[in-house]
């Protein structure tokens, strides 16, 4: 009697301990702690959804961008609580952003033409608003790690993915990943769906004093590459040439420094700005400038922001991007888990909704690449958009994330941006 008990008790146990080591420790986990991860941390959190923020570097950390984001933007990371957070990490406003094209023309995208007087963009540093919005996620109650990296990721029998692998954490289960961990994403090469990049270009960027600027940025284009000037909080301008170049050519000029301040002689209209700047900061690249997936989702697994491809947003859109996914993963996963929805469902419905949201939007962001990397075409719109207040207005909707692309992609825009 006491060696069937004895059984009896084993086989509980046993199996209590196979629950406990196979159970979810988290709802999400989320890989990479940019707008997007950060975002969607915080909005699941708020939720109640348990969830677990990862990023590899030590925050706050610098990055590599042009720290410049549309009017959308402001209206998403109110709608997660965080404006006042942003604000106090050094929030500048834009209220539009003049272009200068090869021939010297210029015209400026202002975001009070596009019918909304309270249009305006957000510039931050992004060591600053990535900082502020993944400490605001803790707040809501994310459970925030820096400083960890993650290695591989963890199946289940099915072969769905079910957790992560971290040398700082050991095993960690869950019942989705999101990867927002950018254009390199390590869960995406996990996962094998990265795919040949649609533009190989590179960004550099540093950061200047001394360069005197409104509420205005600018952006400067030459033979196919261009240089923003985008003024941040307490007099710094974040100064960030985009271009096509062979890494060979970087280490030809005698290192990133001495490239990127060569790139820069090549923009008059930059170079005029700068006569009395000095660089406050260490020059960083990155590259290239856009990336691919085969797939955005699967059973136990989601990516979003750049992880889950981006073209080139000369727009400032790729942190509006990221906020946005940010919304559509939690709005998608909220209810969800709530409802222990079938995984294969919930990645299907996931895969249908981004592209409904981001397509267009893609197709709009290649359209003004076209004009970018043509010099003529852009000599040839530039005047006709200083002249033409209603077109230029449509456009300053368009690039503000203020309406839905396909309003503007359309023969009838095109005639009125186009016609002598």
């Amino acid at each position: 009697m006491l060696h069937l008990l004895a059984k009896a008790l084993g086989w509980i146990c046993y199996n209590y301990l196979q629950m406990a080591t196979s159970s979810p420790q988290y709802d999400v986990i989320i890989v990479g702690a940019g707008p997007g991860g950060s975002a969607c941390a915080g909005f699941l959190a708020r939720a109640g959804v348990s969830t677990l923020l990862l990023d590899r570097a030590r925050f706050p950390r610098a990055k590599a961008c042009g720290e410049y984001t549309s009017p959308a933007s402001a209206a998403i990371i109110a709608r997660l609580g965080a404006t006042e957070a942003v604000v106090a990490a050094g929030m500048q406003l834009h209220r539009g952003m003049t272009v200068v094209a090869p021939s010297g023309q210029r015209f400026t995208i202002d975001y009070t033409e596009a019918g909304d007087t309270a249009a305006a963009s957000y510039a931050t540093d992004r060591a600053s608003l990535d900082d502020a919005l993944a400490r605001h996620a803790a707040t809501l109650g994310a459970d925030f790690h820096d400083g960890v990296r993650v290695e591989d990721l963890l199946r289940d029998a099915a072969g769905h993915v079910c957790g992560v692998c971290s040398p700082q954490l050991g095993e960690v289960r869950a019942r989705w990943v999101v990867g927002a961990d950018g254009a390199k994403s390590t869960i995406a090469r996990l996962l094998g769906v990265t795919r040949p990049p649609p533009l190989r270009r590179l960004g550099l960027a540093a950061h200047y004093c001394g360069i005197a600027m409104g509420d205005v940025g600018e952006m400067h284009l030459a033979g196919g590459d261009y240089c923003a000037l985008n003024p941040l909080a307490g007099g710094i301008v974040n100064v960030s040439p985009v271009l096509d170049v062979n890494p060979a050519n970087v280490a030809a000029a005698g290192g990133l420094t001495a490239f990127f301040e060569a790139t820069l002689r090549r923009f008059p209209g930059v170079v005029a700005q700068m006569q009395h700047a000095s660089r406050v900061s260490a020059v960083r690249g990155v590259g290239p400038m856009s990336s691919a997936v085969s797939r955005t989702a699967d059973p136990g697994w989601m990516l979003l922001g750049d992880a889950a491809g981006f073209y080139d947003p000369f727009t400032g859109a790729g942190v509006h991007g990221a906020l946005r996914g940010a919304e559509l993963v939690a709005e998608i996963l909220i209810p969800a888990l709530a409802a222990n929805d079938d995984p294969a469902r919930t990645a299907r419905h996931y895969r249908q909704v981004r592209r409904r949201e981001f397509a267009a939007k893609r197709q709009a962001d290649q359209l003004v690449q076209m004009f970018v990397q043509h010099p003529a075409a852009m000599n040839y719109i530039a005047p006709r958009l200083a002249a033409r207040p209603a077109v230029r207005a449509r456009l300053a909707a368009l690039i503000g994330d203020l309406i839905d692309p396909r309003a503007v992609l359309n023969p009838r825009f095109f005639w009125q941006l186009l016609r002598p």
